[in-house]
């Protein structure tokens, strides 16, 4: 080593040995990890690859994904070795794939003043802060890391820097020299030294949050830390490492990394002089694999091992390297689970069902590898999967298909695993092989081909942002999270050019006066004056209003002669956003005094349920993009072909209606060269609009053959070319995020946007949702080609909510060794980085009483309501408060509890938010472990829905929510929704929607439900995710129910699982007396009834309607049309129904009901319902009885029973006029089985009759109808 000199050497130089000593049988010691386990049975001795077993032998467990068999040349994706064989080293393995283990106590000596100076001074001593050392990713990216913990007076910790230096070149920074004494256990300390010319930073943004709590010591370390980190030229370092503190295994851990380093005695590492983050394998290797293992992907992670994804990147190739592979593999995980799917041996059955021609599939075995054995069975298929196919036996006829998620229709009847509605056109041989959905024998074909379509318009997205990002210097400290100190502080306004001071002053009036900002949204407003690289960041709970100071903050720029693109996460937040926007955009005009001019761009087919389309429409459904651009003329057509689609919030902003309007306007003229699908110019140029409305008509007349290839091209770029001059004169653009690189806006808003010779003179970035964005998603509109460089990009969001959705497979076997870098936005990953935000905290969403809790359990209790937003359950929904009291008050168990309920007036807050103990009940879980409990859907079904149903009637799909945790509990609500409807025949709205809690997000409703299948708080599984348990908090706007188990302890002994959401939840509702214990019911017949082949069965298996309020108003004789909504009573209606009358199923429940709130004169029900045999209505409902009657020894003898008269006028509606009693009733009614009466009351001829007869049917409970 060096000289001795003081001024020249550390002080412990002299006493440390000055080569490696070798730990006994080193080199032959093989370290095992506890939790290395072997699947499937004994593993095969691996071959040794290469001249380095160690670092390669653990290939041999990495496989192809799809068929679980060897990597081939047809390999889509590989899997990651997991650690799983304990005859690898996988102790080794993991220390040079990730941080290593063990982490050292150090003293670090630094050359101060020409003397060698030891931080910390002693190692007894408290300073406030340790020295640690430990290597890092040696095998992608080596280096040698400090770590600095910083604590507190009480020893806790404050913060933990982090400096990394690079083995090899890493931003002109490197490690060289490197030196290492290693003393043998036990012996003393050990010695690390080298020359560096800086470090990667890592803890050093986050140092002013704690600084008013530091030392001096501390603060004079955090320098120093800094200083070599930038150094920017060579320093020399060293370290004495306190090796003895170390157990035996954890030396020689030390000593095998230190061997394979640079002067150790082992093997050096093949990473050592090499550029970091590129995959490389010995060449044996390759030809074992057919040279595609691990090169298969996009710069795939050397050797398929997992990655920690953190908050900092040590360098831009870092950056782009996890951003781009992370990605690449998640969509290759998508695409190539449709191909496994794909290749499966399916059965097919084609439908029509009301007018839509379905395709209905039985999934079959999936192929075999030749030495894996089966691959996996379990299909999840994407919501929006596009397939083209041919069927056996109708080879000629080629079919184009969209997966449809919810499609009871016929699974009601014959179970499917998946149905697409065929988009195709239809050909005589398809049309007569449609069968009925109720068809009981269904014929099947099997798949010819089946080829399913593939995304790979994100994916270039992805290379594009990251080589737009490689570009672009202004990102850089904020894409590498090192430190903010050089981002330069921008006035975005002030920076502006080109806009005279005074327009400039009257737009900023507008802004500060358009709404009545609270204090934290006037900052939100000021920090455009001094933004860091033009960021902004804002965050906060849904309803403290982030949208409406993002639309704001568009039209501000607006005024400014500027433009602004809106990003949302998703396709119903960027329908919400133009909803706000268009709110304050028609009292606004531009500086030239017109109109602002916004668009929404986005595909309208996309995500639009077969019940809400035509079969028109269907030829014209397309979800991918079609060469690059989003929607287009398809979305026009599909919009055009239905009226009531027109209504919708969507069509009302889109792009489609933009163009639409103005054709009808006939105001806008344009002479412009055609473009084709790669955007080529042709032709001669022609006027646009003229050409559009020709076309149009054509089309309207029936003229235009969309079987014509040309015809249909010639219409596709004259829309295109109107759309296109729209965009190039869009003020104000809303996209979805993956969206932003789509061709319409490249080529309108960025390449031609000369050639309409419009002046920009400013450009807002402004991402709305931004914390459920995944990073590259963010950056993806930021970078995106737009008129001009941002000026000022703004993310809004929330953190504390789930978080992105990260598509990328989470069950074993993994593939992706980046998987956690999809799940980290850039909202989040910099607000975690102390990057200066904005956090709103006054909401006007929630009653105060749902906000408490999610206050207090994610947002640290600074959430407030701003006064006037509580109002009663009166004053919000008039009439709810006694539905509420009444449901809780029939299935309370406690009589004192339910007398209560029944007879006071119970506080709105013990209604608002509830939770429903159902006790533990059977869980039931489907071949993809997916749970439900019947128990909680019968609770809902047959206790709960019912009531409500009828008090919103059809405002329920609005006014109700329900949110479950799985998707088999999703599947089998929406399956007794559906028979539901199917008994009622109601439209849409008379039911409420059913959503997961990942698909909620953005979602909201007046009263929401929340199943999560909890029974026992130590098995809530991914529940205790306190983001996810956020958003199914915070969905209701005033009242949240919750239906779950007791949420006990399963086991004694089990962990209490102190710190989840929900348990947590219950405890404070069970202090306030808000937990209500409901009887368990002992078997699910409501939901059997529901999901058994209809609402209600017959005999033999038919279909029976049940009377809907329509039908109820004709049998009293009343005239549908002159009763209104005015005419119709909020009050409960089983208020006066006694336990022996009350209503035991839905359809009895919604007719009495009917009866109850409909105003009828009280004469004319008297001569059409017969009196109940006690009291079930109220006085002012009370009807005449069609008999006297008088009880003796429980039997009527002054007149027929209810059961005789149900069966008189049973026999009459069947056409006989004798008089039947009840013992000759099986020669009247032979139709009579189990209990079972098959009379269709539509078809009688008399209102009256069916009206008496449904009531007696209802109230004798004993005969199903």
């Amino acid at each position: 080593m060096a000289s001795s000199s003081p001024s020249n050497s550390p002080p412990l130089a002299a006493t440390l040995p000055q080569q490696y000593a070798l730990p006994r049988e080193a080199d032959a010691k093989r370290t095992t990890t506890t939790d290395a386990t072997s699947e499937g049975g004994t593993l095969p001795m691996p071959q040794q690859y290469g001249n380095d077993p160690p670092v390669y032998e653990h290939l041999q467990h990495i496989f192809d994904a799809d068929t679980r068999g060897p990597v081939t040349e047809h390999t889509r994706v590989t899997t990651i070795y997991e650690y799983n064989d304990r005859r690898l080293d996988n102790r080794l393995l993991r220390n040079l794939s990730g941080l290593s283990w063990p982490i050292i106590r150090a003293q670090w000596h630094i050359r101060i003043g020409g003397r060698w100076i030891a931080f910390p001074p002693t190692l007894n001593g408290r300073h406030g802060y340790e020295i640690f050392v430990r290597f890092n990713r040696l095998l992608f990216a080596p280096a040698f890391i400090v770590e600095i913990p910083l604590y507190d007076s009480d020893a806790r910790l404050l913060g933990r820097l982090r400096l990394e230096f690079p083995f090899n070149t890493r931003d002109s920074k490197r490690l060289t020299d490197f030196t290492c004494t290693l003393a043998t256990a036990k012996t003393g300390p050990s010695s690390i030294q080298f020359e560096v010319s800086g470090a990667s930073l890592e803890g050093f943004t986050t140092v002013a949050s704690f600084e008013r709590h530091l030392t001096s010591d501390q603060l004079a370390i955090i320098d120093i830390a800094k200083f070599h980190g930038t150094a920017g030229k060579p320093v020399t370092m060293m370290f004495a490492l306190q090796t003895q503190e170390l157990s035996i295994l954890d030396h020689d851990a030390l000593f095998e990394i230190i061997s394979r380093l640079p002067g150790g005695r082992g093997q050096l590492l093949p990473s050592i002089g090499r550029d970091e983050w590129i995959g490389f394998l010995p060449d044996d290797v390759n030809a074992v694999a057919g040279g595609t293992l691990l090169t298969t992907l996009h710069r795939l992670p050397t050797f398929g091992l997992e990655n920690v994804c953190g908050f900092t990147f040590t360098s831009i190739e870092h950056f782009d390297f996890e951003q781009r592979t992370a990605e690449r593999i998640a969509n290759e995980e998508g695409n190539s689970a449709v191909h496994v799917w794909s290749q499966a041996r399916h059965l097919g059955a084609l439908y029509d069902l009301d007018g839509h021609a379905i395709l209905a599939i039985k999934f079959g075995e999936p192929v075999t590898s030749d030495r894996a054995g089966r691959a996996r069975r379990q299909f999840k298929l994407p919501d929006d999967l596009e397939i083209d196919c041919k069927l056996q036996g109708l080879e000629e006829t080629e079919i184009t298909a969209c997966h449809e998620r919810d499609l009871m229709g016929i699974q009601h009847h014959t179970k499917h695993n998946a149905y697409f509605k065929i988009t195709s056109e239809w050909t005589q041989e398809l049309e007569k092989s449609l069968q009925a959905p109720d068809d009981p024998s269904p014929t099947y074909m099997t798949f010819s081909c089946l080829i399913p379509h593939q995304n790979r318009f994100w994916i270039s997205s992805v290379h594009a942002t990251c080589d737009a990002l490689a570009r672009t210097s202004r990102w850089h400290s904020l894409m590498l999270g090192q430190s903010f100190d050089d981002v330069e502080m921008v006035d975005v306004m002030a920076g502006i050019k080109g806009v005279p001071i005074e327009q400039k002053t009257n737009a900023k009036k507008w802004l500060i006066s358009s709404k009545p900002w609270n204090p934290e949204q006037s900052r939100a407003i000021e920090s455009m004056h001094a933004a860091p690289a033009g960021m902004s960041l804002v965050t906060g709970p849904k309803g403290v209003g982030k949208s409406t100071l993002l639309v704001a903050i568009a039209t501000y720029f607006v005024m400014l002669n500027g433009r602004a693109l809106i990003s949302a996460t998703e396709n119903n937040h960027a329908q919400e956003l133009a909803s706000t926007l268009f709110d304050v955009l028609a009292t606004v005009r531009k500086p030239d005094g017109t109109p602002v001019k916004a668009y929404t761009k986005q595909s309208l087919a996309r995500y639009t349920r077969l019940s809400e389309t035509t079969a028109a429409q269907a030829a014209f459904k397309k979800v991918g993009h079609q060469d690059g651009r989003v929607g287009g003329l398809d979305d026009y057509k599909f919009a055009m072909l239905n009226e009531k689609f027109r209504q919708s919030s969507a069509w009302k902003y889109s792009l489609c209606n933009a163009v639409h309007q103005e054709a009808d306007k006939g105001e806008l003229h344009h002479m412009a060269q055609l473009h084709d699908s790669k955007g080529r110019p042709y032709g001669e140029p022609v006027e646009i609009w003229h050409e559009f409305r020709r076309l149009r008509r054509d089309d309207e007349h029936g003229d235009i053959d969309w079987t014509d290839r040309d015809a249909k091209m010639e219409f596709r770029h004259v829309y295109n070319a109107c759309e296109g001059y729209l965009i190039a004169h869009a003020d104000i653009l809303i996209i979805t995020n993956p969206n932003a690189r789509c061709k319409e806006i490249e080529r309108y808003w960025y390449e031609l946007i000369d050639d309409y010779g419009v002046e920009i003179k400013a450009l807002a970035v402004l991402i709305n949702q931004a914390g459920s964005a995944r990073e590259i998603e963010a950056w993806n509109v930021i970078t995106a080609r737009l008129p001009r460089r941002p000026d000022l990009v703004m993310m809004f969001g929330d953190i504390q909510q789930l978080g992105p959705v990260n598509t990328s497979a989470d069950q074993k076997p993994l593939c992706n060794p980046l998987v956690g870098r999809l799940s980290i936005s850039l909202l989040a990953r910099l607000i975690m980085l102390d990057f200066p935000s904005v956090n709103l905290t006054e909401q006007r969403f929630m009653h105060s009483e749902l906000v408490h809790f999610p206050s207090q359990m994610f947002y640290g209790g600074v959430l407030t309501t701003a006064a006037g937003s509580d109002r009663s359950l009166d004053e919000v929904e008039p009439g709810l408060k006694t539905v509420l009291q009444q449901v809780l008050s029939r299935a309370i168990v406690d009589k004192a509890e339910r007398a209560q309920f029944v007879t006071q007036n119970v506080p709105d807050s013990r209604l608002r938010l509830c939770y429903i103990n159902a006790g533990e009940g059977p869980v039931q879980t489907n071949e993809r472990k997916s749970a439900v409990v019947l128990g909680h859907l019968e609770i809902f079904f047959a206790h709960i829905l019912p009531a409500l149903q009828v008090h919103f009637q059809d405002r329920t799909h609005q006014e109700i929510l329900i949110i479950v945790a799985y998707g088999y509990a999703r599947t089998r609500y929406i399956e007794c929704m559906h028979g539901l409807r199917e008994g009622q025949g109601y439209a849409e709205t008379f039911y409420p929607r059913i959503m997961s809690i990942d698909g909620s997000k953005g979602h909201t409703a007046s009263m929401v439900f929340f199943d999560g299948s909890m029974q026992y708080r130590n098995r809530l599984g991914f529940l205790n995710d306190a983001g996810r348990a956020n958003v199914a908090m915070t969905r209701a706007t005033q009242i949240f129910w919750i239906i779950g188990g007791s949420l006990k302890l399963q086991y004694r002994g089990s962990a209490s699982n102190t710190h989840s959401a929900f348990p947590r939840l219950k405890e404070v509702l069970q202090a306030t007396g808000k937990v209500i214990d409901f009887a368990p019911p002992e078997m699910p017949t409501t939901v059997r009834r529901l999901t058994s082949g209809g609402h209600h069965a017959s005999s033999n298996g038919a279909m029976e309607p049940i009377p809907d309020l329509q039908l109820a108003v004709r049998a009293m004789g009343v005239a549908p049309e002159s009763i209104s909504t005015q005419d119709i009573s909020r009050s409960d209606p089983f208020e006066h129904l006694s336990d022996e009358h009350e209503p035991e199923s839905n359809d009895a429940a919604l007719f009495f009901a009917a009866v109850q709130r409909l105003r009828v004169p009280r004469e004319i029900l008297a001569h059409t319902i017969p009196a109940p045999s006690e009291p079930a209505y109220s006085e002012e409902f009370q009807v005449a009885a069609e008999d006297d009657r008088e009880e003796s020894e429980g039997n009527y003898t002054s007149g027929p029973t209810d059961e005789e008269r149900f069966f008189r006028i049973a026999g009459r509606l069947r056409g006989s006029r004798d008089v039947p009693s009840a013992t000759s009733r099986p020669n009247i009614l032979p139709e009579v089985h189990e209990n079972v009466v098959e009379i269709d009351v539509r078809n009688t001829g008399s209102d009256e009759e069916a009206a008496k007869f449904l009531a007696l049917a209802s109230r004798l409970r004993k005969y199903k109808v």
